[in-house]
This record gives C-alpha cells, sequence and structure tokens, in this order.
C-alpha cells in the first residue's frame, strides 16, 4: 500500500493494524550490509569516465541488519522472515567500531578504507543525505574508451554485525 500515490512509496502499516493511515511515510529503501554479507558485486556496463559514486548511509544501528541475524560467518545461508522495520527515533548514530574497513574492487583490485579514509570520501548534501565518491580513475577519464568494469563494495573487520552500512543509489559513467 502506498500513503502519496508515488510507486516507491511505502507505508510499512503492520498486519495487525486495521487503521490504514497508521505507522508513517519516511521510508527510505536501502540495501543494507554488516561485516557477514560478503561482497556486492555489480557489472557495469560501458564505463568511460572512471567514476563511481553512491548514496550511502554509515548511520545505521549496530545489529540493524536483520537479514544477517544468527549469522556467525559471511555469506551464511540463513534465511530472516519477515521485515521487522520499526522507527526509531532519537537514537544517536553509532560510532564505527575501531576495526571498520570498508573495501571496493575493481575488476578484482581491492582498496581498504577505514573510517577516516571513507568519511574523507563522503560528502554530506543535508541531514542523511551523504554521496560517497568511491572511485574516480582520471586516466580512465582522459582515455574516452568504454569499458565493462566489475566493481564490488563489502564491510570487514572484527565485529560481524556490528559495522552496518546502507546503500540506496548508485552513480557511474
Amino acid at each position: 500500500m502506498t500513503k502519496d500515490g508515488t510507486r516507491n512509496s511505502v507505508c510499512y502499516r503492520e498486519k495487525t493494524s486495521h487503521c490504514q493511515l497508521s505507522q508513517h511515510n519516511d521510508g527510505r529503501g536501502v540495501m543494507k550490509g554488516d561485516g557477514l554479507s560478503g561482497w556486492l558485486v555489480l557489472d557495469l556496463k560501458d564505463v568511460t569516465e572512471g567514476i563511481f559514486m553512491a548514496r550511502m548511509e554509515d548511520y545505521h544501528q549496530h545489529k540493524s541488519n536483520l537479514r544477517t541475524e544468527g549469522w556467525e560467518t559471511v555469506n551464511n545461508s540463513t534465511k530472516e522472515d519477515g521485515d521487522g522495520r520499526r522507527r526509531k527515533l532519537k537514537a544517536p548514530p553509532p560510532p564505527h567500531p575501531p576495526t571498520w574497513v570498508f573495501e571496493i574492487a575493481i575488476n578484482g583490485v581491492i582498496q581498504s578504507m577505514n573510517t577516516t579514509d571513507f568519511q574523507s570520501r563522503c560528502h554530506y548534501m543535508s541531514y542523511n543525505n551523504a554521496i560517497c565518491l568511491l572511485w574516480n580513475d582520471e586516466e580512465r577519464a582522459l582515455k574516452k574508451e568504454k569499458e565493462d568494469v566489475e566493481f564490488a563494495m563489502r564491510l570487514v573487520g572484527e565485529g560481524g554485525r556490528i559495522a552496518v552500512i546502507a546503500l540506496t543509489h548508485i552513480y557511474y559513467a
């Protein structure tokens, strides 16, 4: 069910609710991952400029990725049923654990970023709206050649489900 009529708007009304207007309509669809999620691999077609940006959210609460609840290893095969989404107001963003590491891989070549490196690549356009420049290959841009690129990203480090990140938009050229 949508509340404002747009195809992407989600009400999150619970099945047990009898009110059509209950809950809220400020949900932002995200692809959420943590230290147990493994790699997100994207096959980017016809890359010419060597640039990859993403709208990312690194402020999600520790252990908030319900998909990996109960997992003990990366890419566990356990499935989580139900959406379990509930709004939590006024919880401050948790700090990144000391071992927080975000990795990207371009055609199999891995680059690692700690919290400081990652945050230096992110620009906050407004509250909860960070655009992160994860790859900027200026030499590729000068060539002006189309190339298919495998771009992958993941969180690593100790803590498993403590480190959480979400991705909402991807931009590349």
